[in-house]
């Protein structure tokens, strides 16, 4: 029987759990040796990390924090816009029920973490979480995430008038769920994953938009949006300057928002994806070029480029010199500067 490999996640999942013992002063060096990952692959959605490892995070970032509902708040986090990877389906589906059946299938092509199934019976609908057997106690924390996330985004199609008796989580450990989000009677400890119980007919309500809501706790995270969208693209590009495949459409699934809306937003703000990586291969080829023996030729290269000549009209175009012309013009430099000495 051939054996299944073992489940991994994106460390987009992470990325605001990492944004929450960052400001608490944990640096990437800390949080890459925590997560066994390269400094660089510490703010890369495209790194991919063992489930296991995840979740030991997840128990490791709660210890640092202090706070036994930072999973849970993480997961209200997500469901208001703080989770970039999922931002798109969320503005792309009318109501709840569309959002739970395409969040399934998606979830069913990343992994292999988690199974979603979605039961009708009657007037009642379970959205189940289920995960594999074997899974780490720590998967608890996951469970967190997933039960304050799905609540969350139940209230927000329900407003503020609904019953919330009408509404029941069994999830692996109800201690890590406050009860602002779902009232401790509610919440239900027992086996791995999550499972949601509530009234079918919430399914057809509109799901909501997903703004911050003033009333939720703190938990020392940095304001959503307090990076601009240009600041974004330039990170995710300069992680990817080598890889000329790396265009708009790739950018934006990263970021989580549609193709066309970050065209419109970079267009408004006089930039395109193209100018913001021609800038940054530019400054970095002026390290490179300061800094390394390397040859035009691999200079181009580590940089994406497909030919030298490329390159080089690119480089003359923003600094007004070649690169052979810009490493000469730094070693005449050096020369003039040590003969006057």
């Amino acid at each position: 029987m051939k054996s299944q490999p073992p489940p991994v996640m994106s460390l987009a999942f992470l990325h605001p759990v990492l944004d929450a013992v960052s400001a608490q002063g944990c640096g990437k060096g800390l949080l890459a040796k925590q997560l066994s990952i390269s400094v660089s692959q510490v703010q890369d959605p495209a790194t991919m990390l063992p489930a296991g490892r995840v979740y030991a995070f997840l128990a490791w970032a709660t210890v640092q924090i202090g706070d036994p509902f930072l999973c849970a708040r993480i997961g209200q986090r997500m469901a208001n816009g703080g989770w970039g990877p999922i931002n798109a389906l969320l503005s792309e589906c009318a109501t709840v029920w569309e959002f739970l059946r395409r969040f399934s299938v998606t979830a069913e092509e990343h992994g292999g973490t988690a199974t979603y199934r979605l039961e009708i019976e009657g007037r009642v609908a379970l959205w189940k979480l289920g995960r594999p057997k074997g899974v780490p106690e720590s998967a608890r924390f996951a469970d967190a995430i997933a039960t304050a996330f799905f609540v969350e985004l139940l209230k927000q199609s329900q407003g503020a008038a609904v019953d919330w008796d009408d509404c029941i989580a069994m999830t692996s450990d109800a201690n890590l769920v406050p009860d602002d989000i779902l009232p401790c009677a509610n919440v239900i400890s027992g086996a791995m994953g999550t499972t949601l119980r509530f009234p079918s007919d919430w399914l057809e309500r509109d799901l909501g938009d997903i703004n911050p809501r003033p009333d939720t706790p703190e938990i020392g995270l940095p304001e959503l949006g307090i990076v601009s969208l240009g600041e974004r693209v330039r990170h995710l590009l300069g992680l990817h300057l080598s890889d000329s495949d790396f265009g708009i459409e790739k950018v934006a699934g990263a970021i989580g928002i549609p193709k066309w809306k970050l065209q419109r937003a970079l267009r408004n703000a006089n930039t395109s994806v193209a100018d913001i990586r021609n800038d940054l291969r530019v400054d970095r080829a002026r390290d490179l070029l300061t800094t390394s023996e390397h040859s035009i030729t691999e200079i181009a290269a580590a940089l994406g480029y497909t030919a030298p000549s490329n390159f080089s009209r690119a480089f003359k175009v923003k600094t007004g010199k070649s690169p052979a012309g810009y490493r000469n013009s730094l070693n005449s430099g050096a020369t003039n500067s040590e003969s006057s000495t």
